[in-house]
């Protein structure tokens, strides 16, 4: 993380003044990956019109957890609308089973002469 944030003060986008300890703070809490993208959209961005670019990379920060959080929570699959087709089978199994054992119980006896 220093060497990169090295890169953005020798390639002019920053002084030591423009980030204070709180955006170093943030950065050091980010994962790997997620700092290297922010970093480098933040080096891509237009900085001119920006006064407090500490404020403007906690920002960016901030947004790039929020897309993050987002998407994993987008990515996970949702429940399938509509009925439960393995309920339905089992409940049919049931019925057939309760009707089994209604005409064994009841009807096959007195056709065979054991009521």
């Amino acid at each position: 993380m220093c060497i990169v944030s090295i890169g953005l003060y020798t390639a002019g986008k920053l002084t030591f003044a423009d980030l204070d300890e709180r955006a170093f703070e943030a950065l050091k809490e980010f994962p790997t990956d997620g700092a290297l993208a922010v970093l480098n959209q933040f080096v891509e961005s237009n900085l001119d019109h920006v006064s407090n670019k500490s404020a403007y990379l906690c920002g960016m920060m901030k947004t790039h957890r929020q897309k993050q959080k987002l998407s994993t929570t987008n990515s996970t699959p949702s429940a399938p609308k509509g009925p439960d087709e393995e309920k339905i089978k089992v409940r049919r199994m049931l019925s057939m089973v309760r009707g089994i054992y209604i005409l064994m119980y009841y009807f096959f006896p007195r056709v065979l002469g054991y009521s």
